[in-house]
């Protein structure tokens, strides 16, 4: 949605923490033991390993980029020889440091096991050069540096080095394998043997151009190989641009296991097909139908589930679980394990007060960060809306009119003409909404959802279409709003006329509900704009002025608050609040306020679409979910009735 909530989570008078005193489900051992240890305090060990793993790719990267300048080559090759024992290799030590570093910091397996392999490898290699020059007669000479040594033999205080190496991989090694159980995030799926493939083929590649090159400047032979390998000869481009190559072998190793994974994380047919029935037997969430968007992933129990997406190190539920109410804490606590599992910190975004309950069940806090705005049209009354009366009359004078279908009721050309022009009004920018849009407008398997134009006078110059909005099934007698885009040219008006539209013709389409755009701390905006205001919430309401400047957070409650709608509570839930800036910034990706690359969890591009005969099973349950509920048809007479009575008692 164009305008859809902006993740903020710093404290303030409108956004508290939601005290929910509900008594908890009974958890076995093994879930809280799991709990436990992922919350807990890292070992001192496994704090430390990262950082020093960070700080050794750093120097790596300054020696590659600054080694010309003689003083900083001799610093840190003073360095390099007694305290890190790896391998330099340019830019390739520094990017897998760095992959490794990363890896351990989010407690993945797959990271310690690398870490130990080299780790031992390397002790081993070491042992084995220590071994010979302390065993070997004459394997240890007085040359000042390995250069001015014979191939044949060792500087004394090289071999010194080498044992202090010994020492720190013996330290590593052991702190590694001490604290193997803190390793046990699972790694995400992905192609690793077509990644693992490509960077053996391509490191390969590499290797023998280089040799290749160099036996082209100084002869073909073994020496001038194992020459290259000990750095004892020029040229040093050579081996740079080898380590270069390497790098970028692996960052396109890197690179397709994070494709893999993006299509992975993509739900299938049939996980659709599970989410929309789950929807159909229990609608009770406005936000529900947002769940089948195809770039999340699912977490789906017998009964219920979770769908999310995985961004930033966070797993990002929005909206309520899935299925009936009283699984929802059973999907919400399968949820967490998931996220455990795979080092993901948990969080949900626009959840309802219900939802929240559920979250908070299985070890979450919750925070309410604004208001959705609802409106019934049976108590939608045009002549107690000034505002958005003089709006609707000022359009209709002037020639607009109204057409309100199902998509599935729209010609094919004429509905790809129809997301063609929503396309074109956005003007080039960036589609936000995580929680509270489709991003597929036009797709086969959406035609149960609502299509109103506003159409320009006839024959206008103009065009035919002014505005749209699109609104997603919200079980069988409810509507969310997923689109909302007008002609740049368009009458001030044309949004309130379409509205108020649609509940006017809200008996003939079956609907007694419908969900606008969710309003972010509506009530700082509310509250914030009375008099006697604390000095406080007046700072507040003054900043979220200031922060409207670029997110309409004001435009976006003023022109809900002009319907009079009914506000209901929506809540942000989290682990820690230690997770709450990656959880903030992972939001604000997912909403479109912060833009990164895909690669890196921003937009993940279009959604596939699913064949024609997927489609329609799609379309089918959604459909026929809501023609089982419709309710029976009734008389004029009747319903008049009705409303009087519902006015009465309101």
């Amino acid at each position: 949605m164009t305008d859809s909530l902006l993740a903020m989570t710093r404290r303030h008078p409108s956004a508290h923490r939601v005290d929910l005193h509900l008594p908890r489900q009974p958890t076995s051992e093994p879930e809280k033991e799991d709990m436990r240890s992922a919350r807990h305090k890292p070992p001192l060990a496994c704090r430390l390993l990262p950082t020093g793993l960070y700080i050794a790719a750093v120097l790596v990267i300054i020696e590659t980029v600054f080694g010309s300048i003689s003083w900083v080559d001799r610093s840190l090759d003073l360095v390099f020889t007694w305290l890190i024992p790896l391998p330099i290799i340019d830019w390739f030590s520094a990017i897998v440091t760095i992959l490794l570093a990363a890896g351990l910091g989010r407690r993945k397996r797959l990271a310690w096991v690398a870490t130990t392999l080299i780790a031992a490898g390397l002790l081993v290699l070491y042992s084995l050069i220590l071994g010979v020059a302390l065993f070997v007669p004459n394997s240890v000479s007085d040359a000042p540096s390995p250069a001015q040594a014979t191939p044949e033999t060792l500087p004394a205080w090289l071999v010194c080095a080498m044992t202090a190496n010994v020492i720190i991989l013996l330290i590593i090694l052991a702190a590694l394998l001490r604290h193997r159980g803190y390793y046990t995030v699972r790694s995400q799926p992905g192609d690793y043997k077509r990644a693992l493939s490509v960077f053996v083929l391509g490191a390969t590649a590499v290797a023998v151009i280089g040799i290749n090159v160099l036996f082209m400047m100084r002869g073909v032979g073994l020496h001038q190989v194992f020459d290259l390998l000990a750095g004892r000869h020029e040229p040093d481009w050579l081996f740079s641009a080898m380590g270069l190559g390497w790098a970028l072998c692996a960052l396109a190793s890197l690179w397709l296991i994070m494709q893999a994974r993006h299509k992975a994380a993509q739900i299938d047919t049939e996980e659709e097909l599970r989410i929309r029935a789950l929807l159909a037997d229990n609608p009770t969430d406005s936000l529900g139908y947002f769940a089948t968007r195809r770039d999340k992933s699912a977490i789906l129990t017998e009964h219920g589930g979770v769908v999310y997406r995985s961004t930033m190190g966070v797993a990002l539920a929005s909206g309520d679980p899935l299925g009936d109410p009283s699984v929802w804490p059973t999907a919400a606590r399968a949820f967490l394990t998931h996220a455990s599992d795979y080092g993901l910190a948990p969080a949900v975004i626009g959840a309802s007060e219900a939802g929240a309950r559920a979250y908070v069940q299985a070890g979450l806090k919750a925070v309410r960060i604004g208001d959705e705005a609802v409106l019934r049209p049976s108590r939608f009354r045009l002549a107690e809306l000034p505002e958005v009366r003089r709006a609707v009359r000022h359009v209709t004078d002037l020639g607009y009119t109204v057409r309100i279908r199902r998509h599935r009721q729209i010609p094919a050309e004429e509905l790809a003409h129809l997301t063609f022009l929503a396309d074109q009004w956005l003007g080039g920018g960036e589609e936000r909404g995580f929680s509270m849009a489709l991003s597929r407008l036009g797709d086969p398997s959406d035609g149960q959802c609502v299509m109103v134009e506003a159409l320009f006078p006839a024959g206008d110059e103009r065009g035919e279409v002014a505005a749209l909005l699109s609104f997603v099934p919200w079980g069988a007698d409810g509507l969310s709003l997923d689109v909302m885009r007008r002609h740049p040219r368009a009458d001030n008006g044309v949004t309130e006329l379409m509205v108020s539209s649609l509940m006017a013709a809200g008996s003939d389409l079956s609907i007694n509900q419908v969900s606008l755009n969710f309003v972010v701390f509506r009530s700082a905006f509310e509250q914030g704009e009375k008099i006697g205001a604390s000095a406080l919430l007046s700072l507040w309401h003054k900043i979220l002025l200031f922060a409207s400047r670029w997110w309409q957070l004001e435009s976006l409650y003023r022109s809900n608050q002009k319907y009079n709608p009914e506000w209901f509570p929506r809540l942000i839930c989290y682990a820690d609040a230690a997770d709450m800036p990656r959880t903030s910034l992972a939001m604000g990706v997912a909403e479109g306020f912060v833009n990164l690359p895909a690669r890196l969890g921003g937009d993940t591009g279009p959604q596939p679409m699913r064949s024609a005969e997927d489609s329609e099973r799609l379309l089918a349950v959604t459909a026929g979910a809501v023609e089982r509920k419709r309710p029976a048809r009734v008389p004029t007479e009747v319903r008049e009735r009705l409303a009087s009575r519902e006015r009465m008692l309101a």
